[in-house]
């Protein structure tokens, strides 16, 4: 019991910052097998699932055979897995230095994930050459020795999804030509925020620990960081002018839930936040106290935020974490001023004239600045701004 527990704590925290995509456990199996005409091999697609870690969707490679002795050959072939209990495990994963793994095993057992969890899988038959075929087989095997399947995971640029795409375009020497309509359209940002529409806590958390490059444009094939991108873009590939896919059929069918909006939103409770701040503030402003828990509070909150998301830009190797605009009003100097008896506040007069300074223009100038601020935000700098107001006229 502490063992699953365990696992699924873990994986919720990791897709809580972002990015992630479920992994599953690897076999210890190995194999000799050549590739014929009688093999199968495809690309399983499967649906978002309604936990944060499987938000995202799962991309998977799968090779199988009617015909290999007497048990069959069906093998789930998974960028996605990773180590839970590695030293270190939660360093790592903040830091940007958590390794992922190719991981190999019965696809009954994938079969038997999904279906526990109500989530679709379609697959995708590609139709390869036996010589193709046998080329990707040995490079998925070569992947999976243990000296080579680990890799360094980015959520946008190496993931369960990309490697697809890669390892493909390897088999097929080359020959692979695949589309993108969608190329220098989206940005990175809007593309992840269309899965978090029933996650609002989770797209907040992420638009704030989300910087400046989520919000250029996709070049080409950089949508495919995705695994439904992969699945549109390898429906329209080809291959010495022939189409990849030889045919598509769904294996499982996600089970329809509903999810019913909840008014505990962030943007409700940041502005319930900003009504308590306006008239706690005005209750004490005609009692001439004009530094109060409020404002304290305030200013201790959104420094806690910056100081991470600078953890996030310096200090880790996250490419999507720096040139974080959130900056302009998570100013991790606000833990000072939340500390500092009101008699030390003249000192910061010029610092906190400044910061208010900015604050306004960061609203005037909201939409059109070069990074896309979560909604959520703007309460929270109103409060700032009020609470600032009222630290000026303190004597």
């Amino acid at each position: 019991m502490k063992t699953i527990i365990s696992r699924s704590l873990v994986r919720k925290i990791i897709l809580c910052f972002s990015f992630v995509s479920i992994g599953l456990v690897s076999s210890s199996k190995t194999t000799t097998l050549t590739l014929d005409s009688t093999m199968v091999v495809s690309v399983l697609t499967c649906t978002p699932g309604s936990e944060l870690y499987s938000t995202f969707g799962h991309s998977a490679i799968r090779i199988r055979s009617v015909i290999y002795g007497s048990q069959g050959y069906d093998i789930i072939y998974n960028y996605g897995t990773f180590d839970g209990y590695q030293d270190g495990f939660y360093m790592k994963f903040a830091r940007g230095k958590l390794d992922y793994s190719l991981s190999r095993y019965d696809f009954k057992d994938f079969n038997s994930e999904y279906l526990n969890e109500g989530r679709g899988v379609t697959e995708q038959v590609l139709d390869l050459s036996v010589d193709e075929s046998n080329h990707l087989f040995l490079l998925l095997e070569e992947n999976y020795k243990p000296e080579n399947r680990n890799y360094r995971y980015d959520f946008f640029y190496d993931n369960c999804a990309t490697r697809i795409e890669q390892i493909l375009r390897k088999a097929t020497h080359g020959k692979l030509e695949i589309t993108d309509v969608h190329a220098d359209q989206y940005t990175f940002r809007s593309a992840i925020d269309t899965y978090l529409k029933h996650h609002p806590w989770s797209d907040y958390g992420i638009d704030l620990a989300l910087g400046l490059p989520c919000d250029k444009k996709m070049a080409y094939g950089q949508s495919m960081f995705l695994p439904d991108s992969v699945f549109k873009r390898l429906a329209e590939a080809k291959i010495d002018g022939r189409p990849l896919i030889g045919s598509t059929e769904e294996i499982l069918l996600p089970e329809v839930t509903e999810t019913e909006p909840t008014i505990f939103s962030p943007l409700n409770v940041n502005i319930a936040w900003l009504l308590v701040c306006v008239i706690v503030g005005l209750i004490f402003l005609k009692k001439r106290k004009y530094y109060i828990m409020t404002d304290r509070l305030t200013m201790f909150f959104t420094g806690i935020i910056g100081l991470v998301l600078v953890f996030l830009w310096f200090f880790t190797d996250h490419t999507a974490t720096a040139y974080n605009f959130n900056l302009l009003w998570a100013n991790p100097i606000n833990l000072v001023i939340a500390v500092l008896p009101s008699t030390k506040l003249l000192k910061w007069r010029k610092y906190i004239t400044t910061y208010m300074a900015v604050l306004g223009l960061l609203l005037i100038c909201w939409y059109f600045l070069p990074q896309r601020l979560h909604i959520a935000v703007i309460p929270i700098v109103l409060a700032l701004l009020f609470a600032g107001v009222r630290l000026m006229r303190t004597r």
